[in-house]
C-alpha cells in the first residue's frame, strides 16, 4: 500500500505531536455534541495524520494498521499533543473504538489547542479562515473537505469506502495537520492563565452541569401550553386571519386592513376588540 507523507511546513519545530483524526458515525455532528458523536456505537476511526517532534514529514495512519510505536510512546508518556480544536482528538482517544485500535488515551494536561491560540489572538476559529486571514500559502484543503463530508455523511455510516475516496481522505487529513502547523508556527502559545482557563472549560464540559430534568420538562410543557393558548387567542381575535402569535407579517397585514399603521404605543387587544 502506498505511503502518504507530506512535508511539514518550515518554522514549526517544537516538542509536540501534531495530530488529526477522521472519524464517522451514524449521528449528524451538526445536531450532536462531539462527545456523543465520538462515543456513539457506530463510530469508526478511519485515519489519522501526525507529525512527531523532529520529523520533517507529516505521516498518515489508516484503520487496520498498527499505531506507530513512537506515537504510542509519546502519547502514553503525557508529552504535548497539539491539534486544531484539540478536544475533538481528546474525545476520540477516550472511545473504546480508538483504544481497540491501539490509540492511548490523551489527558487534558498534555493538550495544546491551536484553535484556542487563534481565538486568544482574535483570529477566526475555522482552520481555513484563520489561514486565509494570516495570508498563509499552506491552508486547509477546501476541495478535500467536500470529500470528507461525503464520507462521514451519517447515511453512509458503515458502508465500504472506495480506495480512491480513502486516499483522498488521507490526503485531506495530512493537509489539515500542515495547515495547523503553518498557523501555529507564527502564533504565540497561550499564557499560563489562558491555558488554565482552557483546561477549566474542558473539565466543565467533560463533567457537565447538574440539571433538574423533571423541572425542565415541566417548564417546557408549560411553555408549550402557553404558546398554544396564545396562538388560539390570536386566531380567535383576528377571525382566523392570523393563525399564530408568531405570525408577525400576517398580523401587520391584518392591522393594516383595520386602519392601524403600526405597533407603536398600541394596545392591540383594545384596538382589535373595537374593530371587531
Amino acid at each position: 500500500m502506498e505511503e502518504f507523507i507530506l512535508a511539514a511546513p518550515g518554522g514549526a519545530a517544537d516538542d509536540a505531536l501534531c495530530l488529526d483524526f477522521e472519524i464517522r458515525t451514524a449521528l449528524d455532528l451538526r445536531t450532536s455534541s462531539a462527545h456523543r458523536w465520538c462515543h456513539h456505537a457506530s463510530a469508526e476511526l478511519l485515519c489519522a495524520a501526525y507529525r512527531l517532534p523532529g520529523d520533517p514529514a507529516i505521516r498518515a495512519w489508516r484503520r487496520g494498521e498498527p499505531v506507530p510505536t513512537a506515537v504510542v510512546q509519546h502519547m502514553s508518556a503525557g508529552r504535548p499533543v497539539r491539534a486544531w480544536n484539540a478536544m475533538f482528538e481528546f474525545e476520540v482517544t477516550q472511545t473504546a473504538a480508538a483504544q481497540a485500535l491501539g490509540w492511548p488515551r490523551l489527558t487534558l494536561n498534555q493538550l495544546d489547542c491551536s484553535m484556542a491560540r487563534a481565538a486568544a489572538c482574535g483570529l477566526p476559529q475555522g482552520l481555513d479562515a484563520c489561514g486565509q486571514v494570516l495570508g498563509l500559502t499552506v491552508t486547509k484543503d477546501v476541495r478535500g473537505s467536500v470529500l470528507m463530508r461525503s464520507i462521514v455523511n451519517p447515511k453512509r455510516s458503515g458502508q465500504p469506502i472506495a480506495d480512491e475516496a480513502m486516499d483522498g481522505l488521507v490526503r485531506y487529513c495530512l493537509q489539515d495537520v500542515a495547515a495547523e502547523m503553518a498557523i501555529t508556527a507564527i502564533l504565540p502559545p497561550l499564557t499560563v492563565p489562558e491555558a488554565e482557563l482552557w483546561r477549566l472549560n474542558a473539565r466543565i464540559n467533560q463533567r457537565g452541569l447538574p440539571i433538574d430534568v423533571p423541572m425542565v420538562e415541566r417548564a417546557e410543557a408549560a411553555a408549550r401550553a402557553t404558546l398554544a393558548a396564545l396562538d388560539a387567542e390570536m386566531a380567535q381575535v383576528t377571525g382566523g386571519a392570523v393563525p399564530a402569535a408568531s405570525a408577525v407579517a400576517r398580523l401587520k397585514d391584518f392591522l393594516g386592513a383595520q386602519g392601524v399603521a403600526g405597533f407603536a404605543d398600541l394596545d392591540l387587544r383594545d384596538e382589535l376588540e373595537d374593530a371587531a
